[in-house]
């Protein structure tokens, strides 16, 4: 589980006991003692999701597009609006695997890691790149380039002026 910025609700993951494919739910609740709300399916259970600094987005890795029984597809890097519940796939299958979202302190930014699966079917022996998703323009950028070694995730100083990189 994880807190809202303003700690009136909590994201938490969950499994559909009627899906036994390993993916999880994504709800909401309110600690007010509102009732569980079903916001995403499909999402990783590797990383936890992501919350908005300014509270409005949910950030997670998503298995929806992928499909284990034919290893194929791929896991995205999606963000659902809490008001809304509209999810918005950033990645979709412009990269086989994409993961570990992390905002910037702006909340117009974010970053995750994207594995070359076409050298390796392993994530762990692929290599990877750190890329940054701008919302103002939807661009995507490649911030480390082949630089950077066996990169996992990454972690913006409170100034979002520098990115740390797990390696």
């Amino acid at each position: 589980p994880t807190w809202s910025p303003d700690r009136s609700q909590i994201a938490f993951m969950a499994p559909d006991p009627t899906d036994d494919s390993g993916d999880l739910d994504l709800y909401l609740v309110g600690v007010d003692g509102t009732a569980p709300r079903l916001i995403g399916s499909g999402i990783s259970g590797h990383a936890p999701p992501a919350w908005s600094p300014d509270g409005t987005r949910i950030a997670y890795t998503s298995f929806a597009g992928y499909d284990p029984m034919l290893e194929s597809g791929s896991i995205s890097v999606r963000v659902v609006d809490v008001a809304t519940g509209v999810e918005q796939d950033l990645t979709g299958s412009e990269f086989e695997l994409a993961f570990n979202p992390a905002w910037a302190p702006d909340s117009q930014q974010l970053t995750f890691v994207a594995k070359d699966m076409s050298s390796d079917d392993r994530p762990q022996h692929a290599p990877g790149d750190v890329y940054l998703y701008t919302f103002a323009g939807q661009h995507v950028s490649n911030l480390t380039n082949g630089q950077v070694d066996d990169v996992w995730n990454t972690a913006w100083s409170p100034l979002g002026d520098t990115i740390l990189l797990y390696s």
